[in-house]
Formats: C-alpha cells, structure tokens, sequence
C-alpha cells in the first residue's frame, strides 16, 4: 500500500496510534506534548525540532509495545510511543 487517507480518528484506529490528544500523536514525527496543569490538555511546543520518524522506528516502537506482557510497562510504553 502506498498511500491511506482518512480523518484522524480513523487513521489513528488503523495505525494503532493512540490518538490526536496523547503525548505522541503525530504520526509523521517524535514530537512529544505537554500536558497543561490546570485543564489536563495536551499542547506541543511550537519551538522544538522535530525528529521524523522513518518506517524502521515505526514498525520497532509497534513491535516492543506488541509484545509487551507486563500490563504496567505496555501501558508506560503506550505513553511514550504512542502505539498501542
């Protein structure tokens, strides 16, 4: 498949991301949010450079999460990848 298009609910569903409002939720990059104190919103830093992720990372990040057993450590790692 060279292409897939969709709004990002669906995207999001079929790439196992874990959604528009999570700490990495851009699929295209590692860029990382913050969570604002008083509304628990996630917002990004406009200041950052952003690392693109490449298909290799993708697909390693999708595995360890994958086949995580520990409940705990999968959910850790869901956080800071962002794949679930």
């Amino acid at each position: 498949m060279l292409t897939w298009t969709g709004d990002i609910p669906a995207l999001s569903k079929s790439l196992n991301l874990s959604g528009h409002n999570s700490y990495k939720a851009c699929r295209f990059c590692m860029l990382k949010g913050i969570c604002h104190p008083s509304n628990n919103h996630i917002y990004y830093p406009s200041s950052t450079i952003y690392n693109i992720r490449n298909h290799d990372d993708t697909i390693n990040m999708a595995k360890l999460v994958g086949e995580e057993t520990n409940k705990t450590q999968k959910d850790r790692m869901t956080k800071e990848t962002g794949f679930f």
